[in-house]
């Protein structure tokens, strides 16, 4: 566990680093890919524009591939009873909200999909295998009926359309299985089949996510023993997230700095799913501490999408950076107000009364003329 001696710098004094999401294998997946149905195809192509052809259907099978290996996660979380959040696919995201579906761009830095869903109970084992394998199967599903339809009379187009989204549809489903490789879905289903550490660690996660959900709080979560000495994994930084947010709203600020830090080091990569928060609450803490640079830092990093970002969550980081680092008192209450408004429909209700604790004490603070860091060991009680 974190050492919470209150000699330690609450955050690493290395500079801010740019937090960078893992790589993928997707462009030499795709190159050998076309180097092999070259060979495979050269002597069917009629003309040298099919071959030109294929590739271009190759290219536009790609983010339609990567919707229904999304929707896959979706149709089977549905199935298990859970709330659809969020839909990514490329540079779109699709968000529930309160009463209608929100499309907005999004930068994507490794060309992954990703289907965000609560849970409001844990789910079992094999039905954690079905929800972040249904990706697959429906990759699986959709090359099957397209290699099917192939064999009806279709027009040299057709064929080629049929044939490119056929591989890469294949290729997706195989590379969210593929061993050992870098696709979260790989490792969840290689953990939970193989009894990985990861994988154990993973159906912690899950629960106590889902305790979350139906609004435990973060400080009132039993987490699994996890050391930052031993081998922490790509995978486990949502885990980690989960000490943090433990930490922070218990009041010891040591100890969420001390997990914070870690997942800081230049040396990680983490997948981009979980770079948004990550970047938010080193952008928070960087303003409890008065490190100028470090906030700007990392507000930066992630301003296109925190200007959008009106839940309580995001205003939170809004309101504390405006407060302490633009020194701009009425923006930083109106910001908090705004996140007060919203916290009731925040779909994490646990976070969501630690979200409402800390802007209603940035608040206080501005009300009574405060400037200082905040105490976060005199966070309000739960009502």
């Amino acid at each position: 566990m974190p050492s919470t001696d209150h000699q330690q710098p609450l955050l690493s004094v290395q500079p801010a680093v740019t937090i960078k999401p893992v790589g993928n294998v997707f462009p030499v997946v795709y190159s050998l890919c076309a180097i092999s149905l070259f060979l495979l195809y050269i002597f069917r192509f009629r003309y040298p524009s099919d071959f030109i052809l294929w590739i271009l259907f190759g290219l536009l099978s790609f983010p339609v591939s990567l919707l229904l290996h999304s929707i896959g996660h979706l149709l089977m979380g549905k199935l298990f009873g859970g709330k659809f959040l969020a839909l990514n696919c490329g540079c779109i995201r699709i968000a529930a909200k309160t009463d209608r579906l929100r499309f907005e761009p999004r930068r994507s830095t490794d060309g992954r999909g990703c289907c965000y869903m609560h849970f409001s109970s844990a789910l079992s084992p094999v039905r954690r295998l079905l929800f972040h394998g249904g990706g697959a199967l429906i990759n699986f599903l959709s090359a099957a009926l397209c290699y099917l339809v192939s064999y009806f009379p279709l027009s040299p187009p057709g064929e080629l359309l049929c044939s490119a989204f056929t591989l890469v549809s294949l290729l997706n489903g195989l590379k969210s299985l593929y061993p050992d490789g870098d696709d979260s879905d790989s490792c969840v289903i290689w953990g939970i089949l193989l009894q990985k550490p990861y994988g154990k660690r993973y159906g912690e996660y899950h629960r106590c996510h889902s305790q979350l959900v139906t609004g435990v709080r973060p400080r009132d979560l039993v987490l699994p023993g996890l050391s930052l000495d031993e081998y922490i994994s790509i995978e486990d930084y949502s885990l980690l997230l989960l000490y943090y947010w433990r930490d922070l709203d218990a009041g010891n600020r040591d100890g969420a700095a001390a997990y914070l830090s870690f997942q800081e080091s230049p040396s990680h990569h983490i997948y981009d799913d979980i770079l948004a928060p990550l970047c938010y609450e080193l952008c928070f803490f960087s303003c409890l501490n008065g490190d100028y640079d470090k906030a700007v830092h990392y507000h930066n990093q992630m301003e296109s999408l925190l200007s959008q970002d009106h839940d309580s969550n995001g205003c939170r980081i809004r309101a504390y950076y405006a407060f302490y680092i633009e020194k701009d008192t009425v923006s930083a209450a109106r910001i908090c107000q705004e996140g007060l408004e919203a916290a009731d429909d925040f779909p994490i209700k646990g976070q969501a009364e630690m979200e409402r604790d800390l802007l209603t004490n940035l608040l206080k603070q501005i009300e009574n003329g405060v400037s200082s860091g905040l105490a976060l060991d005199e966070t309000p009680p739960a009502n």
